[in-house]
């Protein structure tokens, strides 16, 4: 619907009426948008700090917290708060990435079944193997790296079949 037509001008002024906006920006911001008012009220009407940002990993939320302070702890120098992403965002982006291969190699015309090939099934097995990697290694890191480099080995793959 073209905005200078008159069909939209009736639908908008319709619609001004009913309309509930409550963030004038985009939608991608409103979840910054949120985590800003949190942090900015917890210590005034809570007496409350958050000491870690859980995230989906690709979120912009920690920087504007940051940001919002001059790149120092939105409670002071006594507070820190941490930023963590979430592992079942982090191994979904990873069998994304897999399966943006996949595609890839269809497009190309690669053959990608069969014996040893990436099958929607491996990817999820391998996404579901990545996964426990992290989650069984949680704090040891070397074990952790060792474990999710493991996911990328040849007899992870056999195991996998």
């Amino acid at each position: 619907m073209d905005r200078n037509s008159a069909e939209y001008e009736h639908w908008y002024a319709q619609h001004k009426t009913s309309c509930q906006i409550n963030h004038p920006r985009s939608s991608k911001s409103i979840e910054s948008s949120a985590a800003v008012i949190l942090f900015q009220r917890s210590v005034a009407k809570f007496n409350f700090c958050y000491t870690t940002l859980l995230n989906d990993g690709d979120s912009l939320v920690f920087n504007v917290i940051v940001s919002l302070y001059d790149n120092t702890v939105p409670y002071g120098e006594n507070y820190t708060v941490s930023n963590e992403d979430c592992i079942n965002h982090i191994s979904k982006r990873m069998k994304n990435g897999w399966d943006s291969v996949v595609q890839k190699c269809k497009i190309q015309g690669h053959a990608i079944v069969g014996k040893g090939r990436l099958t929607k099934d491996r990817v999820r097995a391998l996404q579901n193997y990545y996964s426990r990697a992290v989650k069984d290694n949680s704090g040891d890191l070397e074990a952790m790296y060792e474990a999710t480099r493991a996911t990328f080995s040849p007899s992870t793959t056999k195991l996998l079949q």
